[in-house]
């Protein structure tokens, strides 16, 4: 059974802010730390994009903080390769 150990919100919506050029039209919902049933640690953001929730989730291996940046750049990668005007 998994169980939330840490709502992050708030610090991942700062971390953003320092994140150049970070789309402005991606809202962060929701951004929380779990602990799965086999105590393996997890990071799941919920954001909005187009009027679309999506949601990234991923294992933390080593660190939180660089978990949380690979998560956040590979959201902002998605919305380029979404947004490309040719």
């Amino acid at each position: 059974m998994k169980k939330v150990v840490a709502d992050i919100t708030y610090k991942v919506k700062e971390m953003i802010q320092r994140i150049y050029n970070f789309p402005k039209e991606i809202t962060i919902k929701e951004a929380v730390v779990y602990q799965d049933y086999d105590n393996s640690y997890w990071v799941v953001i919920t954001y909005i994009m187009d009027d679309v929730e999506y949601q990234n989730k991923q294992r933390v291996s080593f660190d939180l903080t660089e978990t949380i940046r690979d998560i956040l750049f590979g959201i902002a990668d998605f919305y380029e390769r979404m947004h490309v005007i040719k």
